[in-house]
């Protein structure tokens, strides 16, 4: 199997991009957690392949692009959330024509949920903040297509789990298991 892994945004020469709260960024938190999960993923017999490795910024087609041109057969857009300080746990969308997708997003979440986060459930991407998720628009055609939300960078409970390297590993390979299961 190989899987794409997309740690979201990364880092423009303005600066960091994506959600951050109690002193975490996004793209960091996202890129660290990718890398995490890609070593469990070759360690159990997958290939992988990243949107970006570093900390920098890859448009949103040039993502899409990376996944598709390499054949991948599953896409994983990795995020964190922001919002009110009361909202908390992991949420996954799939791109709302898409019939393929939502078991191994409900798979991801489930080990997600059995590490001890809130679960928020799958999402249509037209049900997110956006009318529709680029990313996934642009993959599901070609292969499972999965943007998962860890938590919420502003949820005191959530940022103690994400912040936490054994809930990490844990998480990271309990995703991988779950992927390749």
């Amino acid at each position: 199997m190989r899987v794409c892994l997309d740690p979201g945004h990364g880092h423009k020469p303005t600066g960091a991009t994506g959600a951050h709260g109690n002193g975490i960024t996004e793209d960091n938190w996202a890129l660290n957690f990718a890398l995490r999960l890609g070593h469990y993923l070759r360690a159990m017999g997958a290939r992988t392949v990243f949107t970006r490795e570093g900390d920098s910024f890859v448009s949103l087609q040039s993502r899409a692009a990376i996944a598709c041109k390499n054949g991948c057969d599953l896409f994983l857009s990795i995020h964190l959330n922001a919002g009110p300080s009361s909202a908390r746990g992991a949420e996954a969308f799939i791109a709302a024509p898409d019939k393929q997708s939502g078991a191994a997003a409900k798979k991801i979440l489930h080990v997600i949920g059995g590490q001890g986060m809130k679960l928020r459930g799958v999402k249509l991407d037209n049900q997110s903040q956006h009318s529709s998720l680029y990313v996934l628009r642009n993959t599901y055609r070609h292969m499972r297509a999965v943007l998962v939300e860890v938590g919420f960078l502003t949820n005191s409970a959530d940022v103690r789990m994400l912040t936490d390297k054994y809930w990490i590993e844990q998480a990271a390979q309990a995703i991988a298991a779950a992927i390749l299961a």
